[in-house]
């Protein structure tokens, strides 16, 4: 896989926009999973591409928290979350949430989190 520069993911996202050119197509020309150009793609077109100027970002402790519950608690997709609070890395633990012994245990990767919550 490829890391993708800001170049790439606005040139990727024109392509995309103006002729119509599939993630498929993007995925094998940029040499990227073609669930992330998709994600690319629909965070840009959901946050401008102003997105892809925002700084590194250390999240509060609240922040996180907050953003667990809206996937265990709210039963919202982590992909959703994700997007919806732009995120620019899908870097999100595909298992969550798993229950063990009563509990509910998430994980967002990309936000360094753990959460526990006892029902």
């Amino acid at each position: 896989m490829t890391k993708l520069s800001k170049q790439d993911k606005i040139q990727i996202y024109h392509l995309w926009h103006d002729y119509q050119i599939g993630p498929a197509v993007l995925s094998q020309r940029y040499h990227v999973g073609r669930s992330n150009i998709g994600y690319l793609l629909a965070l840009i077109d959901r946050h401008g591409l102003a997105v892809l100027d925002q700084p590194f970002t250390a999240y509060t402790s609240n922040f996180k928290k907050q953003a667990v519950k809206r996937i265990i608690v709210n039963h919202e997709s982590l992909y959703h979350v994700a997007l919806d609070l732009g995120l620019k890395s899908r870097g999100i633990h595909q298992s969550i949430p798993r229950k063990g012994n009563g509990l509910i245990v998430g994980f967002l990767w990309h936000l360094k989190v753990e959460y526990v919550l006892r029902l």
